[in-house]
């Protein structure tokens, strides 16, 4: 990827998309691409932050243990999306590590570097407040989805915001490229309940398409079904992605 190529792909999103290319060229002086294969650790839970990352390719797991053995997924992040900025902010340790689901390609900002620009360019402070607004509505709704929704209904919720670009009526297919034992601990359900959760998911119009294709016949015909009120109803037309 060439350096004009990468300045393209960040100002098609947030929070870089407003910059001027002067502050643009002053974040990426220092940065790197760093190429990642499946299962590779970018950062563990407890270091220190030293960069802000942003996903260029694949898809990045963020892993919690708790203090014990096991660990489990708390959220995804794919192309297009900056995370676990407030640790670098902050200068604080990771809450979380970052573990690699799909090969992926990920830029790292070093934190030195950020943090001044942040502090007074009103463009990028502009930009990482509606990525940590978007992140915090994100977080909200998917503590509504663990007390009020069934695991199905999750995993409509799910697809649809990986379908969102998706034409109102028209079919869509979304890719499922993380392992499934990882997207299951994303959603809180084991990997036999995801598999029940998909098999469920055939009467709302969401079948198979390849090996880690799902498609969906109709958004709205599964968004009736994941957003349905308790007393009938048309469904709420919500939810965007953190970007």
């Amino acid at each position: 990827m060439t350096p004009a190529e990468l300045r393209k792909r960040l100002r098609a999103a947030k929070p870089f998309s407003g910059l001027s290319e002067t502050t643009l060229r002053r974040l990426l002086q220092h940065a790197q691409v760093e190429n990642l294969q499946r299962g590779a650790m970018l950062f563990r839970e407890g270091e220190r932050s030293e960069s802000v990352h942003f996903v260029l390719e694949g898809s990045i797991g963020l892993a919690a243990s708790a203090e014990k053995p096991e660990r489990t997924i708390v959220e995804i992040f794919r192309e297009g999306e900056l995370f676990v900025a407030p640790a670098a902010i902050l200068r604080q340790p990771y809450l979380v590590s970052a573990l690699v689901l799909a090969p992926a390609r990920v830029l790292a900002i070093p934190a030195a570097d950020f943090r001044p620009l942040l502090d007074h360019d009103l463009a990028l402070a502009r930009g990482m407040n509606d990525v940590l607004a978007r992140h915090w509505r994100v977080l909200v709704e998917q503590v509504k989805d663990l007390k009020l929704r069934s695991s199905s209904e999750r995993l409509a919720v799910y697809l649809l915001a990986l379908a969102r670009d998706a034409r109102s009526g028209q079919p869509a297919v979304v890719d499922l490229k993380e392992p499934r034992k990882a997207l299951a601990a994303r959603l809180n359900m084991t990997p036999e309940n995801l598999s029940r959760g998909l098999l469920a998911l055939r009467a709302h119009g969401v079948t198979n398409s390849g090996r880690t294709g799902i498609r969906i016949a109709s958004a709205d015909r599964l968004r009736s079904f994941a957003y349905a009120p308790p007393g009938g109803g048309a469904p709420s037309r919500r939810r965007r992605r953190a970007g």
